[in-house]
């Protein structure tokens, strides 16, 4: 959901952020989330509304520096993720590739999002 907005359903590209931080996040990730900036929708939110878009996002091989090793309570992870706007009439728009660092927490019987850090393909 993170990186999967739907112009369909989304008021703007925050929209999936939150929708996925009420889901798996932490209660420290939906605040930092609620209380950032909003949003203001891009040239390519617009483009992609114009045509109902929604972002289809898949992992793909990650090849980079291991995630470090679990703690009590704690656990991290590294994911490639591979990115295909789709819209209607078969509009299509590859996106850049994304790298998601993430940190999870356990509380009680699960675990969910406590931190995370996106890198474009490419960027540092």
């Amino acid at each position: 959901m993170w990186l999967s907005p739907d112009t369909r359903t989304d008021t703007d590209p925050a929209a999936a952020r939150m929708r996925a931080a009420d889901r798996w996040g932490t209660t420290a990730l939906r605040g930092g989330l609620a209380a950032s900036s909003p949003v203001r929708p891009t040239s390519q939110w617009t483009e992609w509304a114009a045509h109902h878009a929604r972002v289809e996002a898949r992992p793909v091989p990650y090849i980079g520096e291991p995630a470090p090793p679990p703690e009590p309570g704690r656990a991290y992870a590294a994911i490639q993720i591979a990115r295909t706007a789709t819209g209607d009439g078969g509009w299509r728009q590859e996106l850049p590739q994304v790298t998601v660092y993430c940190t999870a927490r356990s509380e009680g019987e699960r675990w969910l999002v406590d931190e995370l850090q996106l890198t474009e393909a490419g960027q540092s």
